[in-house]
């Protein structure tokens, strides 16, 4: 599913084990012992989705943090959280089913 529109809330998985390793965080999945490492900037957004936000106010909240406009960051936010709804470590939520 493309993250696109307002109606599309990113949410971290439940049952993922997160843990901080210097520059990174680390999402284990515990059922399939899969393991993805984040930078700084794509845990940071990673973090950001609470299944109360969409993709535009995930990039948002990622511009004002790092001092960005909104329109600069966009489309990287919306690859980044494809790339983590791929992995299964965000999933999709309506807003029906909030």
């Amino acid at each position: 599913m493309w993250i696109s529109g307002s109606g599309l809330f990113p949410s971290v998985r439940p049952g993922l084990v997160l843990r901080e390793l210097s520059e990174h965080l680390v999402i284990e999945d515990p059922l399939t012992r899969d393991k993805h490492a984040l930078n700084s900037a794509a845990a940071s957004l990673f973090l950001l989705c609470n299944g109360r936000r969409n993709a535009e106010d995930v990039a948002e909240f990622f511009a004002l943090t790092f001092g960005e406009k909104k329109t600069s960051v966009e489309d990287k936010v919306r690859q980044v959280l494809q790339e983590l709804v791929q992995k299964k470590v965000l999933v999709l939520r309506t807003l029906t089913a909030r």
